[in-house]
């Protein structure tokens, strides 16, 4: 039961990872990013061409930060659902390194450019403990 509780709350705070009020709280082993869509979600640009063609998260170390993303995911352009779009996949955060911090900038990619979200909450995946320095048997 404890554990079932424990993935309920996991999946509910990956859920709120990227909202537009995104927690301050670090997530471990996240599977969910979500977030507002651009307000030109299903906007067309005078040609009659929309001006969201799909969305790409950009991942980052926390710290430092980093000018340039360590990996680029495309998201599509997913149908929103009550103001979000949530989008759920864990391969793309089970290549990530133990133990390390990472943030994400969604962006909202268009024929004329591209609008960037802020930085999310932090998440990363648990590893395991380091392995002791130096092991001695004696007699």
């Amino acid at each position: 039961m404890r554990r079932l509780l424990l993935l309920v709350t996991l999946f509910s705070v990956g859920i709120c990872a990227l909202s537009g009020e995104a927690e301050a709280q670090t997530v471990v082993n996240p599977v969910t990013v979500a977030f507002t869509p651009s307000a030109d979600h299903s906007v067309n640009g005078l040609d009659g061409v929309p001006l969201v063609t799909r969305y790409e998260m950009r991942v980052f170390t926390q710290s430092p930060l980093g000018q340039t993303p360590i990996t680029t995911l495309d998201l599509g352009k997913p149908t929103p659902a009550g103001g979000t779009i949530t989008v759920t996949n864990a391969v793309w955060f089970s290549g990530l390194t133990p133990n390390v911090l990472y943030v994400v900038r969604v962006a909202a990619v268009g024929p004329t450019g591209e609008g960037v979200s802020d930085l999310s909450n932090p998440f990363g995946n648990q590893g395991p403990p380091q392995a002791p320095s130096s092991v001695l048997v004696r007699k």
